[in-house]
């Protein structure tokens, strides 16, 4: 999604509502504003790739398609299935300004999905690691992560920064926590 900054668009819903995934519950998410971003860590005159960007073009590649974009609650899924850690609302929002801007992914009211150059640039990463340095040593997602990250800082963007309700945020944090924690007690799995 690119347009104005001062523009104000809805991912996937006008409110926040019930946060599920793909199992026939519809994913809602509030409003997201195309405004600087006020993250300290990542402040809006000094852009760059970082590690968690490939992190979240990798789930994002994962989670859905154009045909059928993902939500939140699919988003931080896939993120917690490829890095086994729950991405943060700094990383999402830094990760999407940067892979938005650079027409890797979208976002609209339908959901994220990654564009045909996304796929293409995930695919090339994925060959690398095929062809390349790592082919004599079994690979992990860290390492597949790593490739993509590599790939990634030789794409130029022009991030188009925003914010996700914090509330909106902790809403699909929560629902991927409580729906885990009860895919791990039908298993009978002990902590």
């Amino acid at each position: 999604m690119r347009g104005d900054e001062s523009r104000t668009d809805c991912l996937l819903g006008d409110e926040i509502g019930d946060m599920g995934s793909s199992e026939g519950r519809e994913v809602a998410v509030a409003p997201m504003s195309l405004s600087p971003s006020r993250d300290a860590q990542h402040p809006s005159d000094d852009w760059e790739w970082v590690l968690s960007d490939a992190w979240v073009l990798a789930a994002a590649r994962v989670s859905g398609s154009m045909e059928q974009p993902a939500g939140l609650f699919d988003l931080v899924a896939a993120c917690d299935a490829v890095n086994q850690l729950i991405v943060s609302q700094p990383e999402l929002e830094h990760a999407m300004a940067l892979l938005v801007g650079a027409d890797l992914m979208m976002a609209d009211e339908n959901g994220i999905a990654v564009t045909e150059s996304g796929r293409r640039l995930v695919a090339r990463a994925g060959r690398a690691m095929v062809g390349g340095e790592h082919r004599t040593r079994r690979s992990g997602p860290t390492d597949r992560i790593q490739a993509l990250f590599e790939a990634l800082r030789t794409v130029p963007t022009t991030p188009v920064p925003f914010q996700l309700d914090p509330r909106t945020y902790e809403a699909a944090c929560l629902e991927y926590r409580h729906t885990r924690w009860n895919e791990l007690r039908r298993t009978g799995r002990r902590f």
